[in-house]
């Protein structure tokens, strides 16, 4: 009896101890709020300054392009202020949760000079970021690739957001704010309905093709999520196809078809953005061709 009370004893002040140890942690950057639930949209206030950290959903489509910003904005009592700061104050490294993947985000480090005004947000959208080693893993190569091309595979993602700058004052200050905000990204195509080509922008509703084996969704989802996205914005003749994916949990998505012949390429364009194409391999392509045969 004596030794399982020492025991519990012992147990209590290990877990007394953790609890101070990661309360010691929380506190080691004053004036950041420590979040106590991740969010899809976050705001830390330091000092004058409020950063702001926003995924526009908190539930995307595979293929949906992922809408996260970030904001600063200045409420002091000047009209306005100066800070200095990399090719952005902004930074956007990302963990896929379920494979415990990280999605590093790096940019130039030049010194930079922006000025605030006080009550106008300074705003930058995240844009697709990545890499990968030839001594990767193949899961892990194929899973950046797509990433890195703005097309995130199904899972959950959380943005560990900061901004870093510097305030050019009587005495420079270094602000450096994290939070963090999550989203998550739907897999699996249920259906897929094609049709003529209409007009771009919209899709045409009287399909001739609709699609639910499987293995033809998968070959489809495989090239959506495999195409190379190009840059530019685009201007491009009368597609072949109108092609309307719809999700397992009942979202869909719009696409323009270019389907190219055998060992050709091929090209797709959403109805939702009609200035930038995406295009398909020749390997894809005719995988493409056999699944969409009748």
């Amino acid at each position: 009896m004596k030794k399982s009370g020492w025991l519990i004893s012992l147990i209590f002040v290990l877990f007394s101890l953790l609890g101070c140890g990661q309360n010691e942690q929380a506190g080691e950057k004053p004036g950041t709020q420590v979040l106590e639930e991740v969010t899809n949209q976050s705001d830390v206030t330091e000092d004058d300054f409020v950063y702001r950290l926003v995924s526009e959903k908190k539930q995307y489509q595979i293929s949906e392009p992922i809408k996260v910003y970030a904001e600063l904005e200045y409420t002091g009592d000047q009209d306005e202020v100066e800070i200095t700061h990399a090719t952005s104050p902004f930074y956007f490294p990302i963990t896929e949760t379920t494979r415990e993947y990280d999605i590093e985000y790096s940019m130039d480090m030049p010194l930079e000079r922006t000025a605030l005004k006080k009550g106008e947000p300074l705003r930058m959208d995240y844009e697709s970021s990545g890499s990968f080693f030839d001594s990767d893993t193949e899961e892990y190569k194929a899973f950046m690739w797509q990433v890195m091309n703005g097309s995130f595979p199904a899972g959950q993602y959380v943005v560990n957001g900061n901004v870093d700058f510097n305030l050019i004052d009587a005495e420079e200050k270094k602000y450096q704010i994290e939070t963090q905000v999550k989203f998550q990204v739907a897999g699996g195509i249920e259906k897929v309905n094609i049709s003529k080509f209409k007009s771009f922008g919209s899709l045409n509703k009287n399909t001739s093709v609709e699609i639910e084996e499987k293995e033809k969704l998968v070959v489809i989802q495989n090239a959506i999520q495999h195409a190379e996205k190009q840059p530019g914005i685009v201007d491009m003749a009368a597609s072949d196809y109108d092609m309307e994916v719809t999700y397992e949990d009942g979202g869909t998505q719009g696409y323009h078809l270019w389907l190219g012949e055998k060992g050709k390429k091929s090209t797709i364009m959403r109805v939702d953005d009609t200035h930038r194409i995406y295009i398909v391999s020749k390997e894809m392509t005719e995988l493409l061709l056999t699944s969409l045969e009748r």
